[in-house]
């Protein structure tokens, strides 16, 4: 009787002290090369966001549409793992696609995952210059390279 207690109480504290999943934290998931692949935006307008985001918290981000509202930016961006909360610390971005810039950061809620061998990442705004009002206010972004989880 004795081995069969010590056997259940064995087993339960097995089963509740397990192997522990660790939580990938946003920090660690953003790192390397993302894209938008093909985005219609409004006026059947074309085009493709590529960015990466480095290890030391910089990004570069292009943006290629046609017609001809090509460029790239550069900066730096901080990360809230608790809030899952992106700041991209310039609004350059509105400037690529010919809105005016406040010079204030641009502010993302985000949510990732991995689905078989693809690493997805949606960025939806929090924060909006009033002059934007007809850009996306939700990226989808699929990972090129980079850290895979």
């Amino acid at each position: 009787m004795k081995k069969v207690l010590l056997l259940s109480m064995t087993f339960f504290i097995l089963l509740f002290t397990g192997c522990k999943k660790e939580k990938t934290e946003l920090s660690e998931f953003i790192v390397g090369d993302w894209t938008t692949g093909e985005l219609i935006l409004s006026g059947g307008q074309e085009g493709e966001i590529f960015i990466t985001f480095s290890n030391s918290n910089e990004y570069i981000l292009s943006v290629s549409m046609a017609p001809a509202k090509n460029g790239a930016i550069t900066g730096s961006f901080e990360i809230d793992n608790k809030a899952r909360m992106l700041t991209l610390e310039s609004d350059e971005l509105f400037r690529l696609f010919g809105f005016e810039s406040s010079g204030d950061p641009i502010m993302f809620n985000v949510e990732f995952s991995t689905t078989g061998d693809v690493d997805k990442m949606t960025l939806t705004l929090t924060s909006l210059p009033a002059a934007a009002g007809g850009i996306f206010p939700l990226v989808i972004l699929t990972r090129i390279t980079g850290l895979s989880s």
